[in-house]
C-alpha cells in the first residue's frame, strides 16, 4: 500500500517496492485462485473474489525487469540497458589493463609512490611522486596531505574514463526509464492494489486465527446465554502443564472463587476472560466444548502484583 501510494504521489519507485508489489500480487492473486477452486470457505472466497486475476500481468513484467531481491534491475531488463552495462564491464576492465600496463613501463615505474591502482573522483589514477610528475603526462585529481604525491591520470587513459563516465550515466537514465514506466504501470492499477491488499490482509487474518486455533486445541463456540466450558485451559501456559478446569454457570449472575494461595483461582478467572475475548476475536478457546454468550464487555480489577509462572498471587 506504501509503494503504491508513492507511486501516484512521486511517480517512480525503486526495485525494492516493485518486487514487493510483485510479491503482493502473486500472495493475493493464488489466494483467490485457491479460494474460488474450493467450496470448504465460501466466506473467504467471497473477499478473495475482490482480486482482480490479470495484476497477474503486472507480476509477470516486474519479474522480468527486477532482481528476485529487489536489489537492482536486472540486466535483461531492455536490450540497450544490457548493452550499457556490458560497455561499462568492459570498459572498466579496459582501463584498468591499460592503467597497469603504464604502472609497469619502465619509464614510469620510479616515478610511482606506490603500484596500487586507485580511484579519485570516479577516475581513474596513479599515485606519482611529486618529483616524478613530469614523467607521467596527465590530468592531477588531487594529492597527499604532504603534497609528496599527486593522483594522476594518464592522458592514455583519459579517452577510456571518458567515455565509461558516458556509457554509466547512459545506463543510470536507462534504469530510470524503465523504473517510471514500471511504476506508471502500478499507478495504473492503483485501485486495484489497494483492493488486493484489503483482501489478502482479511484472508490473512483468518488464516491466523484458523491456525492459533488449531495450534492450541480449540474448540467451537455454541454462542447461547450461559457459560459453560469443559476441559478449558489458559491459553499462554504449557498445555502439557496446565491444569483444564470445567465451568458451569448456568444461569448463575456471579460466582465467587475461594481457596489457597497458588491453588488456581486466577489461573481460572481469567481462563473465563480469555476464552470469551478469544472467541470474540473469531479465535477458538482452547477447551474439549464451550458455550458462551457474545459479552458487551470482559473487565478484570486485579489488585494486588501477580505472575502466574512464578506462582504469585
Amino acid at each position: 500500500r506504501p509503494a503504491t501510494a508513492r507511486a501516484v504521489r512521486e511517480g517512480v519507485l525503486d526495485p525494492g517496492a516493485l518486487r514487493a508489489t510483485a510479491t503482493a500480487v502473486r500472495v493475493g492473486v493464488a489466494a483467490r485462485a485457491a479460494l474460488l477452486g474450493t467450496p470448504l470457505a465460501p466466506g473467504l472466497a467471497e473477499l478473495a473474489r475482490v482480486v482482480e486475476p490479470s495484476l497477474a500481468s503486472l507480476a509477470d513484467r516486474i519479474d522480468a525487469a527486477v532482481e528476485e531481491d529487489g536489489s537492482d534491475l536486472r540486466d535483461s531488463a531492455s536490450p540497450l540497458l544490457r548493452s550499457l552495462r556490458r560497455e561499462v564491464a568492459g570498459g572498466a576492465a579496459r582501463i584498468q589493463a591499460e592503467l597497469s600496463r603504464i604502472a609497469r613501463s619502465s619509464g614510469i615505474r620510479d616515478a610511482l609512490q606506490e603500484s596500487f591502482l586507485a580511484e579519485r573522483g570516479g577516475r581513474p589514477v596513479l599515485a606519482v611522486r611529486a618529483s616524478g610528475r613530469s614523467k607521467v603526462p596527465g590530468i592531477v585529481h588531487d594529492a597527499s596531505a604532504t603534497g609528496q604525491t599527486l593522483f594522476v591520470e594518464p592522458f592514455a587513459v583519459v579517452e577510456l574514463g571518458n567515455r565509461l563516465a558516458e556509457a554509466a550515466a547512459e545506463a543510470r537514465d536507462e534504469a530510470q526509464r524503465i523504473l517510471h514506466e514500471l511504476s506508471g504501470l502500478v499507478v495504473g492499477r492503483s485501485g486495484e492494489l489497494d483492493a488486493l491488499v484489503d483482501a489478502t490482509a482479511q484472508i490473512d487474518l483468518a488464516l491466523g486465527c484458523g491456525s492459533q486455533s488449531r495450534r492450541q486445541g480449540g474448540a467451537p463456540v455454541e454462542i447461547a446465554e450461559v457459560v459453560s466450558l469443559t476441559a478449558a485451559r489458559h491459553p499462554l501456559l504449557d498445555r502439557a502443564m496446565a491444569v483444564p478446569i470445567d465451568l458451569e454457570l448456568g444461569a448463575l449472575r456471579g460466582l465467587v472463587i475461594s481457596g489457597p494461595n497458588a491453588g488456581g483461582k486466577t489461573v481460572a478467572l481469567k481462563t473465563l476472560g480469555l476464552a470469551a475475548l478469544l472467541h470474540q476475536c473469531g479465535v477458538r478457546p482452547p477447551a474439549e466444548r464451550a458455550t458462551l454468550p457474545v459479552f458487551d464487555d470482559v473487565l478484570a480489577d486485579i489488585g494486588d502484583r501477580q505472575s502466574i509462572e512464578m506462582s504469585l498471587s
